[in-house]
This record gives structure tokens, sequence and C-alpha cells, in this order.
């Protein structure tokens, strides 16, 4: 979502725990509560500062995430 321009509005997890930052480039509710999901849907619409500062950070964070900046360090977990 964030590679392409788009809000993430989430829950974290072990998968993406290193990368997400609430209210830097995304924003993270607790597993479940759909009522603090609406909330950030809610606080994402209202607040265009939020909305710029979202948009630039995921963009980074989708960009640092790229493939080409981890392909050394995974092949090298094959290599025997």
């Amino acid at each position: 979502m964030m590679a392409t321009g788009g809000y993430s509005i989430l829950v974290s997890n072990d998968g993406n725990k290193e990368y997400l930052k609430d209210g830097k480039n995304c924003l993270l509710y607790k597993l479940g509560d759909i009522n603090d999901a609406l909330n950030s849907i809610k606080r994402l619409i209202n607040d265009e500062k939020l909305q710029k500062k979202l948009y630039v950070n995921g963009i980074k964070t989708a960009q640092n995430r790229n493939w080409e900046n981890y392909k050394d360090q995974i092949i090298s977990l094959y290599d025997i």
C-alpha cells in the first residue's frame, strides 16, 4: 500500500512491526478493536497534515524495503 502512495491503517504483527511507525508511516489500531480502526480512519480523513506525513514517510519506507536492498542478505542465507 505504501509503495503506491496509499495510506496504511492496520494491526501490527511480527511480520511488519520492524518498519511500521504509528503516526509516522501508518496508523495502527488494536487487533479486534473496530472502534479504534474507525477512529484512525476518521483521524486520517480530517487531518491533511497527517495525510501528507503518512504519504511521504510511507513512500520512503517502501523504497527502503526494496528487495534490491536485501538481495545479498537473503541470498547469503541459502549459500552453503
